[in-house]
């Protein structure tokens, strides 16, 4: 047998130790003490065969259920993770995905904001297709959630793909809709000027309302909006090729307008004619202090360098003539 064989290489008093146990077991620590022997260990002097044998795993031979049932009650007792209820499984999996739609909500409610470069233009690729050239300054933002809005500080050029869902520009005194076309908006805090190329817009600012046609433009604000008039709409498009131009446009909306495009501050002293219509055009962008030279001749204001910016402060009239 293949006990009296191993327990033939056993030391006298661990053979006559091993006689009490059961085959299976005497077979099973016969071979761990020769392991041991085998790795040079030193020779135990009082071995604890009960604490061995309960540390050891003895497979039990097919069919001996007394067996197996002693082996698996000297193991000690392991929970599986399979015993665990489900929904405590589930709950790791759960907290990342909250985890996720929390992150996806906050990143849906953040507006992008994209704007353009002082001295330069750029084009913005907008989510359903259509594209907007922005001029130095522009500021343009729209919802993640809708793909057809927009909103806009500054000027910008607006190409628009068809859709059955309008598309809007909103600025700070308008509504422009459309459902295909292309148009230009420069929107000032005072007024917004909108000047159609092709297709078809509408112009609405509060209750008032105005329909364009290609070739048209019409200036919103205050809760008004002028009547169509014919326009040349290459020269209002005309900074996309670089030129400066503005065509009887109230002077606060100039100044902001350049405020944006060269990246400089004003500040208007009191009884400055904010309101003043000024028409200026450049085929080239010209330098800044050329521009005030000439605004401030046309506006009757001038213009004071200061560490901040530009002061504007109206020309004083010249004194009246004593009479004779």
């Amino acid at each position: 047998m293949a006990s009296d064989r191993l327990s033939g290489s056993l030391p006298d008093d661990l053979r006559a130790a091993l006689l009490s146990e059961p085959p299976d077991d005497r077979d099973a620590l016969a071979r761990v003490w020769l392991r041991l022997g085998d790795a040079a260990q030193p020779p135990v002097p009082a071995p604890d065969w009960d604490a061995l044998r309960a540390r050891l795993v003895v497979p039990a031979p097919a069919g001996d259920r007394a067996a197996t049932e002693r082996v698996a009650a000297d193991r000690p007792a392991v929970r599986s993770r399979a015993s665990r209820p489900a929904w405590r499984r589930l709950v790791p999996a759960l907290a990342s995905v909250a985890l996720l739609v929390a992150a996806a909500a906050v990143w849906l409610a953040v507006p992008v904001t994209t704007t353009a470069p002082v001295g330069r233009t750029l084009t913005v690729a907008l989510p359903d297709g259509s594209t907007a050239v922005l001029n130095s300054g522009a500021v343009l933002t729209r919802d993640r959630l809708d793909r057809r809005a927009v909103a806009l500080a500054g000027e910008a050029y607006f190409d628009v793909q068809p859709g059955t869902t309008p598309f809007t520009v909103e600025t700070p005194t308008a509504t422009v809709t459309v459902l295909g076309t292309a148009f230009n908006v420069r929107a000032g805090d005072a007024a917004t000027r909108v000047a159609l190329v092709h297709g078809r817009v509408r112009v609405d600012a509060g209750e008032a309302t105005a329909l364009l046609a290609p070739g048209e433009a019409v200036t919103a604000g205050a809760g008004a909006v002028t009547a169509p008039a014919a326009a040349d709409v290459s020269r209002a498009t005309a900074w996309q090729r670089g030129a400066v131009q503005f065509d009887g446009e109230p002077l606060g909306d100039v100044l902001d307008a350049l405020a944006r495009g060269y990246g400089v501050a004003f500040a208007p002293a009191p009884g400055t004619p904010l309101d003043a219509r000024v028409s200026v055009y450049y085929t080239d962008r010209p330098a800044l202090p050329t521009l005030l030279g000439d605004l401030g001749a046309a506006s009757g204001v001038r213009f004071v360098r200061t560490a901040d910016g530009y002061a504007v402060r109206p020309v004083a009239p010249p004194p009246a003539r004593p009479s004779v």
